[in-house]
């Protein structure tokens, strides 16, 4: 009887641990496809007073240029209370810091054309720079207690002078996560 106890606990666990993994690839796949994207080609030239636009086409097809990504070894973390945040990220000061935790591999997702590489070390120089079309930086995933709200960083930089970082607050509704507000924290 003990041992159908042990092996009910270790379901469970298992159960929700891999819950929480899926949550953690679909909202990483949510902000990264959001923000990694090739630049558009430049617009035709106007003919007098006409405005031109990118079509849908065009923008749908870039989703499906390859890039190769090199992700920082590190995650980003918060400092400081986040769980403020929760109640509206564009009140005060965001503040985060690398942290000694390893990013999981299996946890790093996006659309099929972007190709990710875990770097070894947490190196910015321009050898690495230009080997790759981006680096990633990805904090933890910070859950509210009711696990329909969650907080993540993402930055992106794609030379010494080109990059951003973003706060992204997601919610869950019907089973689907949604970016529900953003807040740029950084950008050169």
């Amino acid at each position: 009887m003990q041992l159908r106890k042990s092996y009910v606990i270790i379901f469970v666990f298992m159960v929700f641990y891999s819950c929480s993994n899926n949550f953690d690839k679909e909202i990483y796949n949510i902000v990264i496809n959001s923000k990694i994207k090739p630049l558009p080609p430049p617009p035709p030239l106007s003919i007098g007073d006409t405005i031109s636009t990118i079509s849908k086409n065009v923008i749908d097809s870039l989703n499906k240029v390859p890039l190769k990504i090199a992700v920082n070894p590190f995650l980003l973390d918060f400092k400081g209370d986040y769980i403020k945040l929760f109640k509206n990220i564009n009140d005060g000061r965001v503040n985060y810091s690398t942290s000694n935790v390893k990013v999981n591999k299996e946890d790093i997702n996006g659309r099929e054309s972007l190709k990710f590489t875990v770097l070894e070390e947490d190196v910015l120089d321009t050898t690495t720079i230009k080997k790759y079309d981006g680096i990633l930086f990805l904090s933890s995933i910070k859950y509210n207690s009711k696990k329909n709200k969650a907080l993540v960083i993402i930055g992106y930089t794609t030379g010494k002078l080109s990059s951003s970082t973003y706060l992204y607050l997601l919610e869950n509704n019907a089973d689907v996560w949604e970016i529900t507000n953003i807040k740029r924290l950084s950008v050169s």
